[in-house]
């Protein structure tokens, strides 16, 4: 999950819409009971839940980072249920999501360091490690509990994409099989990263919307819904992707920009 997102899978009785018309603003939907995380450019860790999204129910200031860090990317360890962010400073931490309490699992920061300003940032849940991606083609496996590189694997390819946002499915603990999805906010398309340690990406569609920034993609691990957090045009709104075709649909606006988001645990 990560910085910058997308949208669009019909759910039977989860997401029902009616086009109206073919504005995407114009299409009715029920929107999901479903709460999410965010992180802002300032390090609040904000609290959502999809059917209301114009206001956050809880709002909490991050502690515990290095003077001038900025997270870039949340997600929740299928393994243990726990919070985890990394920062621009690489470094990987653990938070509390009610005290906003962060702590640094490691004595310094990661090598290699990051390399690149917006990441795709989430758990295979097959192997208990994190995967990070960025918008400059860095393909890392992290280790959750020392917060050290488990694996350098190749950068992301063909060509020099610009990848902003992954998300796992099967995001379970014990998961026994596992996809790597990315969005890609220069082409507006998803791609399957497989193997996700040789960095392909095979192409699965486009998302249909022209995106600025992917501010977030996670699948939730019980019902195996893709969301997104996208900006397209000066609309910050969370969607929802199909993970077949790579369409996304418009679910709600986002009241604040968010760098990073992540599904709560339950959904």
């Amino acid at each position: 999950m990560t910085h910058r997102g997308t949208a669009a899978l019909l759910l039977g009785s989860t997401l029902l819409f009616n086009a109206c018309k073919k504005d995407d603003d114009d299409i009715v939907v029920v929107k999901p009971d479903v709460t999410f995380y965010g992180i802002t450019d300032n390090n609040q860790l904000l609290t959502f839940n999809a059917q209301t999204p114009e206001a956050s129910s809880a709002s909490v200031t991050i502690a515990g980072l290095q003077a001038g860090e900025q997270l870039l990317g949340i997600d929740f360890r299928p393994a243990t249920g726990q919070l985890y962010g990394i920062g621009n400073t690489s470094r990987l931490y653990v938070i509390n999501p009610e005290t906003g309490v962060a702590r640094a699992l490691g004595t310094a920061a990661f090598t290699p360091a990051l390399n690149g300003t917006i990441v795709g940032f989430d758990f295979n849940p097959t192997v208990d490690r994190i995967r990070l991606v960025t918008d400059r083609g860095q393909n890392l496996r992290l280790h959750p509990e020392t917060g050290a590189v488990a694996a350098t694997d190749a950068d992301l390819n063909p060509g020099t994409p610009a990848v902003t946002a992954a998300a796992y499915n099967n995001n379970v603990a014990g998961a026994a099989t596992t996809t790597l999805f990315d969005l890609d906010s220069g082409t507006d398309k998803l791609y399957r990263q497989d193997p996700p340690n040789n960095g392909t990406l095979v192409e699965i569609g486009a998302l249909g919307v022209d995106a600025e920034a992917a501010n977030g993609f996670d699948i939730s691990g019980t019902k195996g819904v893709a969301y997104a957090v996208l900006t397209v045009g000066e609309k910050t709104k969370l969607y929802t992707i199909n993970l077949q075709t790579g369409a996304a649909t418009g679910v709600a606006d986002f009241p604040v920009s968010v760098l990073a988001m992540a599904v709560g645990l339950g959904f």
